[in-house]
C-alpha cells in the first residue's frame, strides 16, 4: 500500500490515525513544501473523532506554522 509521506519520509496520515486509536483528537506535525516553493516548511494536522447517528467520522484541518520574523532575515 502506498502511504502519503512528508519531505523526510514520515507517513503523517498513518501517524494521525494511529494517535486517534487511543484519543478523540490528535495533532501531527510534518514537513511539506508551501505552494510554489521547493523547500519544506512545518505543517500541522489537527483531527478529531465525532459520532453521528452511531457512526464515527474523522474531521480535521491542516495549516502551515508561521515562521517568526527574525527567522526570515
Amino acid at each position: 500500500m502506498n502511504r502519503l509521506r512528508d519531505a523526510v519520509g514520515r507517513p503523517m496520515v498513518q501517524e494521525l490515525l494511529q494517535k486517534l486509536q487511543s484519543a478523540n483528537a490528535a495533532w501531527v506535525q510534518f514537513l511539506w513544501p508551501k505552494p510554489g516553493e521547493r523547500l519544506p516548511s512545518r505543517r500541522v494536522i489537527y483531527a478529531r473523532k465525532i459520532q453521528v447517528e452511531g457512526q464515527t467520522f474523522i474531521v480535521g484541518s491542516d495549516f502551515f506554522l508561521a515562521t517568526p520574523i527574525w527567522m526570515k532575515l
